[in-house]
């Protein structure tokens, strides 16, 4: 159990057990999305990662892993009215910080529900930390579609590329898992990945937590909001 958050974290002494104190003194991989710190050997990930993949086939499920900005919301940090239905308004910082205004794409909720029902679903995100969690909350107060299964730009290994963790999240191959994002470059253009429209509803801005890359769409997917 995590003692910041207190997660199970799902090591379970078994496993450390059968993969002998050599594989524990080898720790270098990171399953856990919101804990990079905390690393284990190949041996015990792949052991992990075996349970883990039987646990969501006997719930008769696969794993989907879920973009935020542009495929389920679209952020802005520009100036935007109070009135306007289904945008969340924020500072991430406390009171002298930037404020944040995010709106939700339509039907998203019902959505991420019927994909509850299939998938043991996984939040994907080049945003930070902070933003990824408190997006997190707005789409799933309960915590019951994600759960911790968060990663955000604080965990991703490679800057430009979501694909670097794959292996680190799934050490026994990605065959059982779908992806959903707004863009193909920074999953390399991987056959599971299922590619949507961008979502833009702000008139002004696009991705606000786009790689230094990438060039920002202009695609209009719904009434954009004129300031």
């Amino acid at each position: 159990m995590c003692g910041d958050c207190g997660e199970d974290l799902r090591l379970n002494e078994q496993i450390a057990s059968a993969a002998g104190p050599e594989a524990r003194g080898a720790a270098s991989v990171a399953m856990i999305h919101h804990i990079p710190e905390l690393v284990i050997s190949p041996e015990m990930a792949k052991e992990q990662g075996r349970i883990d993949m039987e646990t969501v086939l006997k719930q008769r499920k696969l794993f989907l892993l879920v973009d935020l900005d542009q495929t389920l919301i679209h952020t802005t940090n520009e100036f935007v009215n109070d009135n306007i239905e289904d945008v969340f308004h924020y500072q991430l910082y406390g009171t002298n910080s930037p404020a944040y205004h995010t709106r939700l794409r339509p039907h998203m909720r019902h959505f991420l529900e019927s994909m509850f029902a299939l998938y043991e679903m996984h939040i994907c995100t080049f945003g930070q930390r902070m933003y990824a969690h408190t997006i997190a909350k707005f789409l799933d107060p309960d915590g019951k579609l994600f759960g911790k299964r968060i990663l955000s730009r604080d965990e991703c290994f490679d800057p430009t590329l979501k694909t670097a963790n794959l292996k680190a999240l799934f050490p026994c191959g990605d065959h059982l898992t779908a992806i959903i994002d707004d863009r193909e470059d920074v999953w390399q253009f991987a056959d599971n990945l299922v590619h949507v429209k961008p979502y833009r509803f702000f008139k002004h801005t696009g991705d606000i937590n786009a790689p230094p890359q990438a060039t920002k769409t202009n695609e209009n997917t719904e009434h954009q909001f004129q300031f």
